[in-house]
């Protein structure tokens, strides 16, 4: 583990009280790093990506993960919500502005914040940007299928033939149901994980079956609430509008190999934000793989000098 040094909660709003830490140099490059998910939490090991002797790495649990309170829940916990919460730890560390990054989900974040945020972001930095859009859902339960089809129909099978909801509203509603069975709950998360194994990496690990408790669960449950809620993308936030008043240099790394959130996103997102760069690379989705790991501290020599 990298030691912090410095860390906090905010304080207490909509019944959440989120968790806040710093890496790195506090006179450095004050940098906040939107962790992906939904519902994932900070993992620490993308800090060997950074240089911390030049950057104060700022990151946050967002609402209902890591060690955030209260842990799991859904209630207020919108996209909007997470930006607010960013923005009221740029306001507590008493920060002009700094560098926006996140990887994954935590890509969505970051272009969002810049787009209602402006004027805090110094620049902004993506990584296999998943943005959310009707289109990457289309990709999940369609596209996909033809590289893991036996995965995909294992984690769709889960749904009761008779039932007539859609999977993902299935999948939350019963994640969420008190009295559902612990086994059920269990093997959601199982079948879910092997999906994502498979499409997150380009060199698949296997899932442990047996390790999947409440932690998992409530990541999952985060997860398909935002999936359910079409990840809250309603005004004032927008997938592809308002983002001409966003002028700040913008860059992407993304891997065409990338079977999670294919490149089509983030290249969509060119003909809104011009000046938006975009670096792809012989990868996949996960950012501590090659070559999007060396690929990703390359960048950032360029950005942070």
């Amino acid at each position: 583990m990298t030691n912090h040094i410095n860390d906090g909660f905010l304080e207490e709003q909509d019944g959440h009280t989120v968790y806040w830490r710093t890496f790195g140099n506090p006179n450095g490059k004050p940098l906040l790093f939107f962790h992906g998910g939904p519902g994932g939490g900070f993992n620490e090991d993308y800090l060997h990506l950074f240089d911390l002797t030049k950057i104060n790495f700022i990151t946050f649990d967002q609402r209902g993960t890591g060690r955030s309170e209260p842990f799991g829940s859904i209630e207020k916990n919108t996209t909007i919500d997470i930006l607010r919460d960013a923005e009221r730890l740029r306001k507590h560390l008493q920060l002009e502005k700094w560098i926006v990054a996140g990887h994954s989900w935590g890509g969505t974040l970051s272009l969002q914040y810049a787009r209602l945020f402006p004027d805090k972001c110094e620049k902004v930095f993506v990584s296999a940007y998943f943005g959310g859009h009707p289109e990457n859902q289309d990709w999940a339960y369609g596209g996909v299928r033809i590289f893991i089809p036996e995965e995909i129909a294992a984690f769709e099978n889960l749904r009761p033939q008779h039932e007539q909801k859609p999977v993902s509203t299935w999948i939350l509603d019963t994640l969420n149901d008190p009295n559902a069975d612990v086994d059920v709950l269990k093997e959601i998360v199982y079948r879910f994980n092997c999906v994502a194994a498979k499409i997150t990496r380009l060199s698949p690990v296997a899932v442990n079956r047996a390790a999947i408790g409440p932690k998992e669960i409530a990541k999952a449950k985060i997860f398909f609430h935002y999936v359910v809620g079409d990840f809250f993308m309603s005004p004032p936030l927008s997938l592809v509008e308002g983002f001409e008043k966003v002028t700040i240099p913008i860059e992407a790394l993304h891997g065409f190999l990338d079977l999670d959130a294919p490149p089509l996103q983030i290249i969509e997102m060119q003909k809104h934000i011009p000046q938006l760069k975009i670096t792809q690379v012989a990868g996949g989705h996960n950012l501590m793989e090659e070559p999007m790991q060396s690929s990703y501290r390359a960048l950032l020599r360029q950005l942070i000098p």
